[in-house]
């Protein structure tokens, strides 16, 4: 009894669907032709742009980017406990295998962490997902 009673329920939204979007049920999508004007842009929301407070290179193999304010944290104080080596400019781009984004708890602080050969993409982002909001982007 169950099972037709969603099935009932089912067909009873599906028919409504059209009507709920203001379409009558037979009405069809327009095909647009080379004619016609172009369709709105759709606005994609971005990411607020967030000053480098500048740079941490660790072992090496991988740089950390301290993007936004990070107040009342000592940032340089984080590298040396690190044992990485501070810089007031943003890590090298070239020859990365990826990148990985963790926004801070609360503000729009992030860290960004680029991992450089010998180091792999995989491992990368292995280690990226398995971190506190991690988001991995292979290099391009």
């Amino acid at each position: 009894m169950t099972s037709a009673r969603t099935v009932l329920v089912l067909a009873a939204v599906l028919a409504a669907a059209p009507a709920l979007a203001g379409q009558p049920a037979s009405a069809k999508a327009k095909r647009l032709t080379p004619a016609d004007p172009a369709p709105a842009a759709v606005s994609v929301p971005q990411e607020p742009v967030v000053p480098i407070a500048g740079s941490c290179t660790l072992a090496g193999n991988a740089c950390s980017d301290y993007a936004g304010a990070f107040s009342g944290v000592d940032v340089q104080a984080l590298c040396a406990k690190a044992k990485g080596t501070w810089q007031s400019s943003p890590c090298p781009t070239e020859g990365s295998v990826g990148s990985c984004t963790q926004r801070q708890v609360g503000s729009e602080d992030r860290v960004v962490t680029r991992t450089y050969a010998p180091g792999s993409a995989d491992a990368a982002k292995k280690t990226c997902v398995n971190s506190p909001r991690g988001i991995f982007l292979p290099a391009k």
